[in-house]
């Protein structure tokens, strides 16, 4: 079998340009009968009449076979119809080179063959319509090889696609599908179009461990989350932005970041009020088995500690199986509030004729609280009334709590000996509310949260509003947070 395809020197000519980029580039050869072959080119890189794709390098040549059989000295016409392209660089009429039998020698290889370019074919066009006359008889079954030239693409929005039809007469040709002498066609996709840009979260959940009062991460590596175990440090998930290796340059090259973009900020939104110092919020990208052991990329905290921004400055951070984390290390004194951290790509500048997109915010990571939190959102502490909370415990161990009160703007309440306590294990322990609240600067009423080390299935708890003189009762389920 022939070379199937010789570069015009237009077109070598850019491919030598092109051959001192980093990546190597790409030459793709379209089969049309198996539906293969068909380049993948970034969708953020503009295809123009300045910036075309290059004949034989980045628009793929293509075959197919004839599907009709032409006797020997026969004249047939080929038309070559481009969707979504026109032409940057006319068709030529070479014979051998702009198209040629695969594999039957003499046929239309310039021995002997006739191949003339009739209509189209010019720059601008998108099409093109050859009359062949072979030398030598032609199979249905024979390959027939066809040279692209430099086409311009209409848009990245859609594949760039040609349609081969084989005709009888030169009429039907120029009627193209719709021929009444139209013997044979086959189309297919030279070109498809996908972002070239990844930027993939894998979310994590860390928890913050009641024992500390919600104000370090529970361990992975202890059997239980307790004050013991817990840390400061935790990777809240998996963050990666790089350039997709399989979506070609202009060029047809691997694309890198910086064909995409030039400048761009990740932006890690959450509630870091818990940060232990500048540099709190990072990327541990080193990959390795230790998780958050090394900062290689460092965001910026905004005053009010609600974003962390990371320069990406075209350095491509890749996804592995160890990394990279985002990680968050926490000062141990502030309650770390339960939460979904979100993380975009927010694309600042970019090279001349790209339209990278920026990529909107999605969640990278949770923190979650363990233990049971229960919330009275309401209580009363008024004389005359017997205001109390009942707490039960059916786990097997008993489980400490704390009571947190929530009161209004200016009114302070004394905390007493019910603030903190045990319910025991298959027990119930009733709490009343001057025990909490022993005295208020204001109104004689607030909130209560109840934080209980103890699964959320073991506990339960009521507020219950006895009036000490008519005995009438009221009883409220306590609520739990997410899922009241």
């Amino acid at each position: 079998m022939k070379k199937m395809f010789a570069l015009k020197a237009s077109a070598a000519i850019v491919a030598m340009a092109f051959a001192g980029q980093a990546a190597a580039v790409v030459t793709t050869t379209v089969n049309l009968d198996a539906a293969t072959g068909a380049a993948v080119h970034a969708t953020q890189l503009t295809l123009s009449d300045t910036n075309p794709l290059v004949g034989a390098t980045t628009s793929p040549n293509f075959s197919a076979k004839i599907g009709f059989g032409v006797s020997a000295s026969q004249t047939r016409y080929i038309r070559l119809d481009y969707t979504n392209a026109t032409l940057d660089v006319a068709h030529g009429t070479v014979i051998g080179t702009d198209l040629e039998a695969a594999t039957t020698t003499g046929a239309l290889d310039g021995t002997g063959g006739s191949i003339a370019k009739v209509a189209g074919g010019a720059i601008g066009d998108s099409y093109v319509i050859y009359q062949i006359t072979p030398a030598i008889g032609i199979s249905a079954a024979e390959i027939i090889d066809f040279a692209v030239p430099n086409l311009r693409v209409t848009s990245t929005g859609s594949a760039v696609s040609v349609s081969m039809q084989l005709h009888e007469t030169a009429v039907s040709a120029v009627a193209g599908t719709t021929g009444a002498a139209l013997l044979y066609s086959k189309s297919g996709n030279l070109v498809t179009f996908a972002s070239a840009l990844n930027f993939a979260l894998v979310p994590a959940t860390q928890t913050a461990a009641v024992e500390t009062s919600f104000k370090k991460f529970c361990s992975v590596s202890a059997t239980t989350c307790d004050a013991t175990t817990a840390v400061v440090t935790k990777g809240l998930g998996t963050i990666a932005y790089n350039a997709v290796a399989t979506s070609l340059t202009r060029a047809g090259a691997a694309p890198a970041l910086t064909d995409l973009l030039t400048t761009a900020d990740v932006v890690v939104a959450g509630d870091f009020t818990a940060a232990a110092a500048a540099g709190s919020v990072f990327i541990d990208s080193d990959n390795n088995t230790t998780q958050c052991d090394t900062a290689s990329l460092t965001g910026t905290l905004n005053t009010a500690k609600t974003t962390a921004t990371f320069a990406v400055n075209t350095t491509a951070v890749t996804a592995a199986a160890n990394g990279p984390y985002l990680c968050y290390t926490v000062n141990g004194t502030t309650v770390l509030p339960v939460q979904a951290v979100t993380a975009r790509l927010d694309v600042l500048t970019q090279p001349a004729d790209t339209t990278t997109a920026s990529v909107a915010a999605a969640t990278v990571g949770n923190i979650a609280h363990d233990g049971t939190e229960l919330q009275a959102p309401w209580f009363s502490g008024a004389s005359g009334w017997i205001s109390r909370f009942a707490l039960t415990n059916t786990g097997s161990t008993a489980g400490t709590y704390t009571a947190a009160v929530i009161t209004e703007t200016g009114n302070v309440c004394t905390t007493g000996t019910g603030a903190s306590g045990s319910i025991p294990a298959n027990g119930q322990l009733t709490v009343n509310a001057s025990d909490i609240c022993t005295s208020f600067s204001g109104a004689t009423r607030g909130a209560v949260v109840f934080t209980v080390a103890s699964p959320t299935s073991s506990i339960q708890g009521v507020y219950n509003l006895v009036n000490a003189t008519t005995g009438s009762v009221s009883t409220y389920p306590m609520l739990r947070p997410g899922t009241n």
